[in-house]
Order: C-alpha cells, then structure tokens, then sequence
C-alpha cells in the first residue's frame, strides 16, 4: 500500500470517528501546503456532498492561519462556500464546507488558452461584487489567483481557499507569514508590510491578466517595479479599453495608485460600455487630420471631462435600474434577489434613501424587525439627511410595533406622517394604538379612514384587529376574512392572513388555519412568502402535536425550503431540528443542529436543544448501554455562551435539573 493509500486511510478513519460516522469519504479532491481536501457524501437521506478540508497541526504559521476560521463561519456570500461545522483532535483541524462544482480560472485557461474579453468582463465583475462583500463583512482573502476562484456549472463564480484569509480586526503586518503565489502577491505583502483592501485588488487584477492574455503574469518583486511596468506594457494587446483601465488600476507597483475598493471596480464594469465609447470616439479624433496639435492636447481633458459625465450619467441609470428591478422581485416574492438588487444600488449611491428603503422593505417582508431597528437607527446617525426619508421612518416604526416597542413605534410613525402622510403610516399607528389599549384612538384612525374613502380595507382590518382585543373573536374572523377576500393590497393581505392564523391558533383550530394558509400559498403572489411559510410551519408542528403525527413531515418540507431560501433565522434551524426528533429522525436532528450551530455560534440554543435531543435519544436505549458524556459536554457549551440568560431561561432551568439528577444517579 503506498503513501497515498494510507493517507487516505488514515483520514477516513479520522472523519469517521470525529463525525460519529454522518459522512463517508468518496476520494481526495486536493492536496495542498496545509493540508487536503476530501469529497464526501453525508449519510442521511438526504446525501449531501461536502468537502472536508483537513489542515495540519504542528506548524506555528498554519495554525495562525487557522484562527480566521471560526469568524469565516460567519460570512455570509453566494460567491464563498459555506462552512458547515468545525471539528479537531490531536492532529488536524478538520472543515466542513459546500462541495463546489466547476472548474478553476487554472483549469479553464489551462483547456482552452486566453478567455473572450466579454466572458472574462462577466466573470471579473461577478468576482468583484463577491469580493466587495467579502471586505464590507470584515474579511481580506490574501490568496486571490486562479487556483482559487472557480466558475461553477450555473455560470456563477466561486471564491475558494480561506486558509490565507484574515479578519480586519486582527490584521499585522507580516502576521501570516507567505503563502500566496509570488505571481499574484502584492509587492506590500511580500515586504512584509499590513495588508488591507489593496492587497486583494491585487490579486484580482493579476487574475484578470492572467485570463484575458491567457498567460501567467510576472514573478512579482518586493522591491522592484520592473516586472510590473512590463506587464503594463503587455496591456496594449487587450482589445477593450476599460478592461485596459481597470488592469493599469489594479496592478499598480503603488498601493495608492490602485482601485481603493471592489465597488468602484464593479461600477467600471457596469459601465464598460459607455467607456468604451468615450475611448474609441477620442482614438478616432486623434486620427482625423482635421485636428491640430492644440486638440491633440486637449483630447486629454476632453476625454477626461466627458467621460466623467457619461460614467455619472451610466452610474444613475444602473442605480435606477437596480432599484426597479428590486421592486419586481419584491412583487414576486424573491426577497434575495431583491435584497441583492438593493445592495448593490446602495454601493452604487450611498447618499440615496431608495436603496435603504428598498433593503429593508425586504427584512421587514421577512420579519426581521430587529435588523430593521438596527439599520435605520444606525443609518440615521451616521447619514443625518435620511432623516427626510418618511419611508425610512415608517419602516422604523412598523419594526418597532411589530417588536411590542409602542411608544418608539408611535413617534416615529408620527415623524413619517409629519413628513409626507400616507395610508401605511395611519393603519400601523391606528394598530399601535390599539396595541396599547387606547381603542378611543384607534376608532379616530379607523373613522379618517372611511371618511377619506381610500383605506376602508385597512379600516375593517384595524376593526378586526379591536375586536379580537376586546374579546369578540367572532367579528375579528369576520374583519379578517373580508379584507383576505377583497383587498388588492398585497401587505395588507398578508397581515389578515397571519392575524387570521394566529386567531384560529389561540381557538385551537388547526384544519381551519392550515386550510387557510395552504389556500394563501397556492396563490401566486404567496406562493414564496417568507412569513407565511413560517406561519405554515408552526402550524403543521402545532396540529402534529395535537395528535395528527402525519404533519410532522409537513412542517418539515417548509422548514427546509425555508432554510434553502436563504432567509432562516436560529427559530427556524431549531424549529426543524424539533420536527425531526418528535418524528423519530434522531440523525437527521442532529445534522440540522450542526448546520445551526455552523450558521450561529453564538447562540446557544443549538447546544440546548441538543441536550433534550440527546436524553431522549438515550432515554430509548437500555439503561447499560446510555452513555451522557455528550449531553454533559453540550450542557457546558450551551452554559457557557447562554451567560446571563442562564438565569432566566425555564429550559435551562429543566436541564439543569437533569443534569443534577444525572450525576447523583453517577451517570456523570
């Protein structure tokens, strides 16, 4: 058996024992400086492909390497893989990640020489915006070249291989040694110098080289400029100016000469173009015979000035055309691509409301109220003129009732109605009224409304939303119905059909509310709502609860199409996790509690609720076969990041008792 064989041995042995056997290992994928790479496929039924990534204990640098990891969990991009769960023994670290399908900028140049000019503008602008998001969550890749970004089969790129990757917050020079290719390294980097935004850019513009002439760039010299002029020199061969532009600006020998952020190289990109244009129709004056020396001067300020104003002009239309197609993902229900059209608006213009407001239209279709709060109260510090925004005033206030906060809610929606009144603000102050029991007011709303004509279903859903609180369910049924049935207002809609759920819950009337939230998703405009795939959810739980066990496999198809969405919250992976234990899927509980515990590692309710998942599990074993090392090892994870709510929280409190219990009984 040769080396190779036995490495491979060795490491499935070791994935087996420090994953309990929940992945087998197909065959070794990579093999690099600081470890390898494996393909795996998951043991549930559901036989996921991972990528185990093993990196090597021993080495002083790797192991500084090594440090970024746990923060990396936390980046959250479609263009980087996913990392799942983290385990050690002895002898490596061991990551578990998306598999990604496709092939290298290595591989791809390596098949089939130097790429089209527009295919490597779509590649590099795609790379750019993943890059930008990369920097804005606090992270520097350090290693950007060919090996490491991988066009996948849907044409999307992906930025692989966070070992050299390193957190602002921690940044030194010369703090992770090299491990980068000299061909793709900054000079600072190989000086030994503090790496930021720059270093990257780097990286990506010898990338961009490297594609669109279809040859290596130069070895790169810490010192010396020479290798660098003379790939500038090498630039005259590329057809496209702005792809010319944009390379001088990324490889310049000079960290200050170069682009300072990703977003400004995507906003190039957009507008290649009208660049393009300005570029060409100089090249063709400077040929005319009709122009003198004296023009011949100018052409460089001519160009200069007009192609300033034609990159505005483009910059506004992009900005515009972003925003319009967020809304027409937000009246599809595509709250990702709609957040991902405002996100990039905003890179675009940071001082324009359209693209707050448009981003958190989005969190607040998908009840993250809290992240609506934050934002706004944040952006309101930082950019003063949003504060004329009655749009981002309602949003704040909307948040605010929805979080049980009245008197925030009342003053600001008060603010956005001083600024410029609408139907939305007087329905959302006409229910925080009520909120707080002062129904005189809210009726005032509701007469306005009527008396104005142009509201009166907002009006019979606030009088729903008064009655249910005074206790005469049966008319609030009848409120809420009638709006679900005639309102062409589709929040409005949602709000009766989720009141209408919650009302039908508290009655225990589970056909009656899955019925209505089943008729509410087969409609188009709710066939993908985030909230009401929730709502569904619980409802499924709640009636499988109440004896109907068939349910439990319902609640958990919504939950994962939830969670795929992209728009999970911690609630949703443990809600999951909840429904495969009382369904008796004890493996596939697990496995979700891994991906919540991956996706938050902060919180600790992914280790609480693997505590209850444990005793039951053991509780169903012979008494000489149970084994709680585990239990106890999550109760002291959860303990330790619960902190202060460890005090407070009555499931906490129930396993405290058990683990009390268990160690007089000397199972601990």
């Amino acid at each position: 058996m040769n080396d190779e064989q036995n490495r491979l041995r060795e490491a499935k042995a070791e994935i087996n024992a420090l994953f309990q056997n929940r992945y087998r290992v197909v065959a070794p994928i990579g093999r690099g400086g600081m470890g390898e790479v494996y393909l795996v496929v998951s043991n549930d039924q559901l036989r996921l492909q991972r990528a185990v990534k093993i990196i090597h204990k021993g080495d002083h640098a790797k192991l500084n390497a090594f440090d970024e990891v746990e923060a990396l969990r936390k980046l959250d991009n479609p263009g980087v893989p996913h990392i799942i769960e983290i385990k050690q023994n002895d002898n490596a670290f061991f990551i578990v990640q998306e598999y990604v399908r496709g092939k290298s900028f290595q591989i791809i140049v390596k098949e089939n020489g130097k790429v089209p000019e527009e295919t490597v503008l779509l590649w590099m602008q795609n790379v750019a915006q993943i890059m930008d998001d990369v920097h804005s969550q606090g992270f520097l890749h350090l290693d950007v070249k060919p090996d490491n970004i991988m066009i996948q089969e849907n044409g999307k790129a992906k930025l692989i291989d966070f070992g050299v990757a390193q957190n602002l917050e921690h940044r030194a020079a010369g703090s992770r040694g090299l491990f980068g290719s000299r061909y793709y390294t900054a000079p600072e980097r190989l000086r030994g110098e503090p790496n930021d935004f720059r270093t990257d850019v780097f990286g990506y513009g010898a990338t961009f080289y490297f594609l669109v002439l279809g040859e290596r760039p130069l070895e790169i010299k810490a010192n010396d400029e020479a290798p660098i002029i003379m790939m500038k020199r090498k630039l005259e061969a590329v057809q496209s100016p702005v792809i010319r532009f944009i390379l001088q600006n990324c490889i310049s020998f000079n960290p200050d000469r170069r682009y300072q952020k990703f977003s400004d190289i995507y906003a190039d990109i957009l507008q290649k173009d009208l660049y393009n244009q300005a570029v060409l129709n100089e090249e063709r004056k400077r040929k005319s015979r009709w122009y003198g020396i004296i023009a011949m001067f100018a052409a460089g300020a001519v160009l200069m000035s007009a192609g300033a104003f034609q990159m505005h002009t483009a910059r506004s239309r992009t900005y515009d055309s972003l925003i319009s197609q967020g809304e027409t993902y937000m009246a599809d229900s595509n709250l990702k691509k709609a957040k991902h059209c405002y996100q990039q608006a905003i890179k675009l213009k940071k001082s324009e409301p359209a693209g707050y407001q448009g981003l958190y239209e989005t969190y607040t279709a998908n009840g993250a109220y809290t992240k609506v709060i934050q934002g706004i109260e944040e952006l309101f510090s930082s950019k003063p003129a949003m504060r004329d925004s009655a749009e981002l005033y309602y949003l704040l206030g909307n948040a605010y009732y929805e979080n049980g906060d009245y008197d925030r809610a009342e003053y600001n929606l008060k603010k956005a109605d001083d600024l410029e009144p609408s139907l939305e603000e007087h329905l959302v102050l006409g229910l925080t009224y009520c909120a707080q029991g002062r129904y005189e007011k809210a009726q005032q709303v509701i007469q306005k409304m009527r008396r104005d004509g142009n509201n009166t279903d907002g009006a019979d859903y606030l009088s729903g939303q008064i009655s249910e609180r005074q206790g005469y369910q049966s008319d609030a049924v009848s409120d809420y119905k009638q709006v679900i049935s005639e309102t062409k207002d589709h929040a409005l809609k949602q709000r009766a059909i989720l009141s209408l759920a919650d009302l039908y819950r508290k009655r225990k009337s589970f056909d009656d509310e899955i019925q209505m939230l089943e008729t509410a998703q087969s409609e188009d405009a709710f066939a993908n709502n985030i909230p009401i795939r929730e709502k569904l959810g619980e409802a499924y739980y709640y009636a499988a609860e109440n004896g109907g066990a068939a349910y439990y496999q319902k609640a958990i198809a919504q939950y994962r199409q939830l969670i795929e969405s992209g728009f999970s919250s911690v609630q949703t992976y443990r809600n999951l996790a909840i429904c495969y234990q009382k369904a008796g899927r004890y493996s596939q509980a697990d496995a979700t509690l891994d991906q919540m515990t991956a996706a938050y590692p902060d919180d600790y309710t992914g280790y609480m609720q693997r505590c209850f998942l444990i005793l039951e599990e053991e509780e169903h074993r012979d008494p000489d076969q149970r084994n709680y090392a585990a239990f106890a090892s999550n109760y002291r994870t959860m303990m330790h990041k619960a902190g202060d709510a460890a005090s407070t929280d009555s499931e906490i409190a129930v396993l405290e008792s058990r683990y009390e219990e268990l160690q007089e009984k000397g199972w601990l």
